[in-house]
């Protein structure tokens, strides 16, 4: 007879033994489907998100690595090694960007209602001097523009001329043009003011005039603020600082921020040459742009290749890690689930069917005193058993699927209710890198669901859990002897 009839013949008529097999392949098989569930979900979760926040890199110092006594030996950047970076094959563009503050006497700054409500953030008369971001730019092409971060409401970007010129334009955002009924063409005063912060006064100011050529709509801030119930505080208060920020960012020539770097550094430094001045302004923060994001990691090894000692190229995904807490937790604990759950189900099985061959020694020896080669009796074992796993493998694809939905749900949101209280530290610097993204576009992204690849790495896994633990109980064919067995 051949022995794939017999297979299935031994399978049928051994009700008991195959059901008992059938359970606890299921019961292990159910595991193993919600680990992979909750692991495929967060790593579909991961990519969307990054692929959201754009491959927007900066180089900066490490600061969360450094120790004290490395900030006496940092080396400023030069601008040859940002052209350097800038020219690695998966930059689509670049630029360096300026970066200051600045106030007015005449103009109102946007003050977010939620920290209004809580007693505002930079009410006082100090902070009122920084009340407005600079941002300057180095290229007519303007990276959030390009990329579409901001969009132009009216008017226009800067021409070359007006950049490399450093000519007294600006772009506004279209909340700061409502707020002070400004219009393209209006000239809006900016004032640079010098703080003695001993005495905690002003020491001088500086008039800035800049004609508004044109407002902008800042992507970010058409998000609603603490949009659900589920957001944690630190959320809420981050996305309130974050669209503030984003409003009362100006976009200016770098030479104007430059400008007004200089005349702060002048004022609290005396007796400085110009080579120390020129340090203390800096060249600036440079910004790249890749063409796909799946270039990030590639890009960064080169980069960093390239950089002074204590810097690296940080992108803007990279706050995705701060941001998913509870998502990567959860994802962490599937994997140990995973790796527990296929050593239990290699030895569980290896057992059972251990003990199924010894019952069956006198049919197997039987077997082979008919002639029948050890080969063929070890693939009827396999095949018997690979039959009842398929059947447990196949429905616990999905009973596995839907138990890592429901399980899942309630992990993250216990998860959440964990980091309620945390602080959710981000990236302070470029608006380029600082993503609106929060853990509720996370979560509303994660979805445990029936994919293919999901279906194919199941049976991946599980078969081949089922065929290790099979074939070391087979080896127990192997040693049998038909003569002693039919003594």
């Amino acid at each position: 007879m051949n022995y794939l009839k017999r297979a299935w013949l031994s399978v049928t008529r051994r009700k008991g033994k195959s059901l008992l097999l059938f359970i606890i392949i299921f019961i292990l098989s159910n595991v193993i489907a919600g680990a992979v569930s909750i692991q495929q979900a967060t790593q579909n979760v991961e990519k969307t998100i990054k692929n959201k926040m754009g491959a927007t890199v900066t180089l900066r110092l490490d600061y969360e690595n450094m120790k004290d006594g490395d900030y006496e030996n940092i080396e400023n950047l030069k601008m040859k090694t940002i052209t350097a970076v800038g020219e690695l094959p998966y930059v689509k563009y670049y630029d360096y960007v300026l970066m200051g503050n600045i106030g007015s006497s005449g103009l109102k700054s946007y003050v977010s209602s939620m920290i209004e409500d809580n007693g505002g953030m930079g009410n006082d008369e100090i902070a009122s001097y920084y009340a407005f971001g600079l941002r300057g730019v180095q290229s007519s092409k303007l990276l959030p523009l390009e990329e579409g971060k901001i969009t132009m409401v009216e008017g226009r970007a800067f021409t070359e001329e007006e950049v490399t010129k450093g000519k007294a334009v600006t772009l506004i955002s279209k909340e700061l043009a409502d707020l002070n009924q400004l219009s393209v063409g209006d000239t809006a005063t900016f004032t640079n003011y010098i703080v003695d912060y001993e005495k905690n006064e002003k020491k001088s100011q500086t008039d800035y005039p800049l004609e508004i050529v044109g407002i902008y709509q800042n992507k970010s801030t058409q998000k609603k603020v603490g949009k659900t119930d589920k957001s944690s505080d630190a959320d809420r208060w981050n996305q309130a600082y974050q669209e503030q920020t984003a409003i009362n960012q100006i976009y200016v020539p770098n030479k104007i921020v430059e400008e007004t770097r200089r005349e702060q550094a002048e004022a609290n430094t005396s007796e400085v040459s110009e080579e120390e001045l020129s340090e203390s302004i800096g060249i600036g923060e440079p910004l790249y742009v890749l063409k796909n994001p799946e270039d990030l990691e590639k890009f960064k090894q080169e980069a960093q290749a390239l950089l002074p000692k204590h810097y690296i190229a940080y992108a803007s995904s990279d706050n995705y890690d701060n941001i998913a807490g509870p998502v990567k937790s959860m994802s962490k604990i599937a994997g140990y689930v995973l790796i527990a759950a296929v050593s239990a189900s290699v030895m569980v099985i290896t057992l059972v069917v251990l003990l199924f061959l010894r019952d069956r020694k006198h049919e197997l020896g039987i077997y082979l005193s008919l002639g029948e080669a050890k080969v063929k009796v070890i693939l009827q074992a396999l095949v018997e058993v690979f039959i009842i796993a398929l059947v447990a493998l196949s429905l616990s694809v999905v009973s596995g699927n839907v138990l890592a939905k429901g399980l899942s749900n309630t992990l993250i949101q216990s998860q959440i209710e964990q980091q309620k209280n945390d602080n959710g530290v981000s990236y302070v610097g470029l608006d380029e890198l600082n993503d609106s993204t929060t853990i509720d576009d996370v979560v509303e992204e994660y979805d445990v669901r029936l994919t293919p690849s999901y279906v194919v790495l199941m049976y991946v896994i599980g078969l081949g859990t089922v065929l290790v633990a099979t074939i070391v109980p087979t080896t127990y064919i192997v040693r049998l002897n038909p003569k002693r067995i039919m003594m």
